[in-house]
């Protein structure tokens, strides 16, 4: 598809800057929705660059621009600008959307792309939004801020207890403590108290070092793990429920790594 068959489709304007319209917007379900000769050219782009996907880096030449107040269909369309985010977004896109949703694979490919952004990008991609009502954008901003796929849902205790059963996830969530709270706080836990979610729910959220780059950097780095399959915490009372809903604030409530 040539870079005029994409401006006619409502997908690029002259600037090189990908738009939304009534039929188009931007979210790579709507895409491949409306332009069906891009089906099955967002691939796992092992041998070959997907030429129809790639036209839509190759048009422009400037930097990507990721807005920190931007909306997840506004992160994303640009990432579909950018041909290495493009590249690693792909293989997101196959295994965890749709009925092809694999969640292993799923996790393993949500982990190598955002290790593979830089981290300003990474943020952007982890801290985006959608309006309640823009059903598109939700579907999106699942697996991009779980790395899981598939419609069951944990309890949030459950979430950290598959975490610490899992030799990676444990040294991931032991990372994030440490990096993530002040050295008083996280002394009151060690590596043994991870077998029990009783350390961790003991450290406060309103005390998350949100805003540091090296907390950033070790919560991204547990995107793809059990911590941030959907969780809930409806069906809970008393500590139970106090302790669910602490684990839902860390893992979940984005607005602790925003500036």
């Amino acid at each position: 598809m040539k870079g005029t068959e994409l401006q006619g489709a409502g997908l690029l304007d002259e600037g090189c800057q990908i738009k939304g319209s009534a039929t188009c917007n931007l979210t790579i379900q709507s895409i491949l929705y409306q332009l069906p000769s891009l089906r099955g050219r967002v691939c796992a782009w092992e041998e070959e660059i997907c030429d129809s996907i790639q036209v839509l880096a190759t048009q422009c030449h400037q930097r990507p621009v990721y807005d920190q107040a931007g909306s997840c269909v506004d992160q994303i369309g640009v990432c579909l600008s950018d041909s290495v985010c493009n590249r690693y977004l792909a293989p997101v896109l196959q295994a965890c959307m749709g009925e092809q949703c694999n969640n292993d694979r799923c996790q393993q490919v949500t982990q190598q792309f955002y290790s593979s952004m830089p981290q300003n990008v990474a943020e952007m991609l982890v801290i985006c939004e959608c309006d309640t009502s823009d059903h598109s954008c939700l579907l999106m901003k699942t697996p991009l801020h779980s790395g899981t796929c598939g419609d069951n849902t944990w309890f949030c205790q459950e979430t950290l207890n598959q975490c610490v059963e899992d030799s990676n996830c444990r040294y991931l969530l032991k990372s994030f403590q440490e990096k993530c709270w002040n050295a008083e706080e996280a002394q009151e836990c060690n590596y043994g108290d991870f077998e029990t979610d009783e350390c961790f729910t003991q450290l406060d959220p309103g005390l998350i070092l949100g805003t540091n780059t090296e907390c950033k950097k070790a919560f991204l780095a547990t995107l793809g793990t059990a911590l941030h399959h959907p969780c809930t915490c409806k069906g809970l009372h008393s500590d139970d429920l106090d302790t669910c809903n602490m684990i839902h604030d860390v893992l979940h409530n984005r607005s602790h790594f925003s500036e």
